[in-house]
């Protein structure tokens, strides 16, 4: 009885750890979430704005010239080229976030590896 309440402390020991780490990996894939959010957000309102002004005033520059046509083309090629480039930007941060529970999947990993060990030291001391 008194292994078995000891298994049993342990048991409930182990498990507000795990318990401890996925908190812990679920609270920094949020941060992580929520800052590459915050960050494309603002970029993507910046461009916008910095292409909205740019293009109104190159078209109203070249309205009355014979270069006018091209210009809009060229402003159409580079918001095709600066979303290109946001896309990017945006699958290489998503490359480069922390793989989420992580932290709880290598705790578990080395839980297998003790328990294969112990396992194996207690069938070695039983023959």
């Amino acid at each position: 009885m008194n292994r078995l309440s000891g298994s049993a402390s342990t048991l409930a020991d182990h498990a507000a750890a795990y318990a401890d780490v996925i908190v812990a990996d679920v609270e920094a894939s949020g941060r992580s979430a929520a800052s590459r959010l915050w960050a494309a957000a603002l970029v993507s309102i910046a461009l916008a704005f910095t292409l909205a002004i740019a293009c109104t005033w190159l078209i109203a520059a070249t309205w009355n010239t014979a270069a006018h046509i091209p210009v809009m083309i060229g402003l159409l090629l580079l918001g095709v080229l600066s979303t290109l480039g946001a896309l990017r930007l945006l699958n290489r941060q998503r490359r480069m976030a922390p793989r989420l529970m992580s932290l709880t999947l290598g705790e578990w990993a080395k839980d297998r590896r003790m328990m294969k060990e112990l396992l194996s030291a207690n069938e070695a001391a039983e023959s």
